[in-house]
């Protein structure tokens, strides 16, 4: 399974590439889970505030959406995870219906903050945009997932932590 893990952000903007490089920091909770996913046989990218400025020329503006489409042109994406927060959620969004836009197979799964305390709702008022959501620490529950989109592993209803409609 090909996997892209995606922690939002705000739009970033500086004077200088140099300045903009000094207030970005790597997702290293994604890129946790991408390594878990990769020592499982899947195939795992992260798409953070850090990569994307290297991934788009190490400009002095950074736009995720910018990323993802790079990413979604050179690759097809079978699973699109999105960390949100809640002062990020309205990007977070975004980024799924971009997702969505780009990569119409993959399936959607969010995880984070906001989603774990809000998932009923989140997945009422995002019904055919947003897939799973998955409660809690993801690191389980994100392979099983990955697993079962497969069709091995876990059955979904036994996957601890798994919202869906």
């Amino acid at each position: 399974m090909n996997v892209l893990l995606i922690q939002p952000d705000y739009y970033l903007k500086e004077k200088a590439p140099e300045l903009l490089q000094k207030r970005l920091l790597p997702s290293y909770s994604l890129i946790l889970l991408a390594s878990l996913l990769e020592q499982k046989g899947h195939k795992a990218k992260v798409l953070d505030s850090f990569s994307n400025w290297v991934l788009t020329g190490k400009k002095n503006e950074n736009d995720l959406k910018e990323g993802l489409k790079i990413l979604c042109e050179r690759e097809k994406f079978d699973l699109i995870g999105i960390c949100v927060y809640t002062p990020l959620r309205k990007e977070a969004i975004e980024l799924c219906r971009l997702a969505k836009e780009l990569c119409p197979s993959a399936k959607i799964v969010l995880g984070g903050p906001h989603p774990t305390r809000l998932w009923q709702s989140m997945l009422d008022e995002y019904a055919g945009l947003v897939d799973f959501i998955l409660l809690g620490g993801a690191d389980q529950s994100l392979l099983e997932l990955a697993e079962n989109l497969e069709g091995r592993g876990t059955a979904r209803y036994k996957i601890n932590g798994l919202a869906w409609i």
